[in-house]
């Protein structure tokens, strides 16, 4: 048993030595040529997938910071508001795991514009849409909305009599992007222009633009807001809310989501976290996603495999002579197959490791810095639990696979036709 071992042991030094020295031996363009391919090779199956599955986390943050937070309470289906809301706010507020929360009041509406022009045949336009009152300081502090103000200004407290709209429904706020204006749309309304609310009851009102802003389509891009004291006045709903957005700790996030569940007063409301209130959509994009980036990195992982295997190949061809010699000396088949599985292990591993440092040091932080602008959200490189790790194992055992079979298809030979190159 010791002795196999130490034959085997034996064996792998031998087949080291030789790698080492076809490696050290061999042209050195090859072998940076060689090296490159699979860098880009491996930042290929990283960066297309990383891309793609960064979609689906940009619009999980752009909901989460613009509109649902971490956790998001609602009315059950059987209510119109949330039931116990006092209780259920102080409980919030005295949570040191919280940072912040927003109750809110909403309510369906119709917007016009271009009513105060009077012609012939002239059309108004009309667009129906959530309101939303709000606390201007906690919906600000819970929200990001302050960074997507397109023109004018966020709502203050105190305001009355103004409204923020979303650049959705309005023309010429985000120009040459998909989602520039929906088809129904209020047109070029302008900061300090006013817009006529239709609410259900039949209350008319108007109200002055203050604020243009874009979270993209799944943030708080189909919502306007006004303040909550305008709202619930309207609506006659002092104290009541049919939202209430929660910003936790992010690494206590989970448990304050379990915790608030599970409390006796929220017996008759809904609450989620960001993946619940997001419904199938998340997991039908990452699937979605994941797969396209696979058959991305399967063609990738083909190119590098085919590299490797003519580079083996050409390299073993050329030095058939030699290795014929090694054969009649006594160095077996399988330590020279060997050697040359361990050179394509040393041009895999070199490769991944460039790669690596550039993703790490340079890629990631880059588009974490400046992510780019998507229609749909903000987009940075992201990479899963064991992404990194599933995609280096593929690579080294592709580029193994590469370096054995050629290496096996020529050692085979016989050690005489190998010497006198036949």
């Amino acid at each position: 048993m010791i002795h196999r071992f130490q034959e085997k042991l034996k064996n792998l030094s031998v087949a080291a030595f030789i790698a080492k020295r076809n490696i050290m031996r061999g042209s050195k363009m090859v072998t940076l040529v060689t090296v490159f391919i699979l860098m880009l090779t491996f930042l290929n199956l990283m960066f297309v997938g990383g891309l793609l599955l960064g979609i689906m986390d940009g619009i999980i943050k752009a909901s989460r910071l613009s509109f649902i937070g971490d956790v998001f309470i609602v009315p059950s289906k059987d209510n119109t508001v949330i039931k116990n809301p006092q209780e259920l706010l102080t409980i919030i507020k005295n949570d040191p795991r919280i940072i912040s929360y927003s109750p809110r009041l909403t309510s369906p509406i119709a917007v016009e514009s271009g009513y105060q022009i009077v012609r012939p045949n002239r059309k108004v336009n009309r667009v129906t849409l959530s309101l939303v009152g709000v606390d201007p300081t906690r919906e600000f502090e819970t929200t990001n909305i302050e960074k997507h103000i397109l023109a004018g200004r966020m709502l203050r407290p105190g305001d009355q009599g103004k409204i923020m709209l979303s650049a959705q429904f309005l023309k010429g706020y985000i120009p040459g992007s998909a989602f520039s204006a929906l088809e129904d749309n209020l047109g070029a309304v302008k900061i300090g222009q006013k817009v006529r609310l239709r609410f259900a009851n039949g209350t008319v009102d108007e109200l002055e633009l203050v604020g243009v802003f874009n979270t993209k389509p799944f943030g708080a891009n189909m919502r306007a807001f006004v303040p909550y004291s305008y709202l619930s006045q309207k609506l006659g709903k002092q104290n009541q809310y049919n939202e209430i957005s929660v910003l936790a700790d992010p690494l206590h996030a989970r448990e304050v989501y379990i915790q608030l569940k599970n409390l006796p007063i929220n017996r008759n409301n809904l609450l989620s976290d960001i993946e619940g209130s997001l419904g199938t959509i998340t997991g039908d994009f990452q699937k979605s996603f994941g797969m396209i980036g696979n058959i991305v990195g399967a063609v990738s992982v083909m190119v590098a495999a085919v590299t490797i295997f003519i580079i083996i190949f050409v390299n073993v061809i050329n030095r058939r002579r030699y290795l014929g010699i090694a054969k009649a000396l006594g160095v077996t088949q399988e330590v020279l197959i060997l050697a040359y599985v361990m050179q394509s292990l040393f041009y895999a591993v070199a490769g991944i490791l460039v790669g690596l440092l550039l993703l790490q040091f340079f890629l990631t932080p880059f588009f974490m810095r400046h992510p780019l602008p998507f229609p749909i959200a903000d987009v940075s490189l992201y990479f899963p639990k064991f992404y990194i790790s599933v995609r280096i194992a593929v690579l080294i055992i592709v580029t193994l696979i590469s370096g054995f079979i050629p290496a096996r298809m020529v050692i085979r030979q016989s050690t005489i036709d190998a010497i006198l190159g036949r």
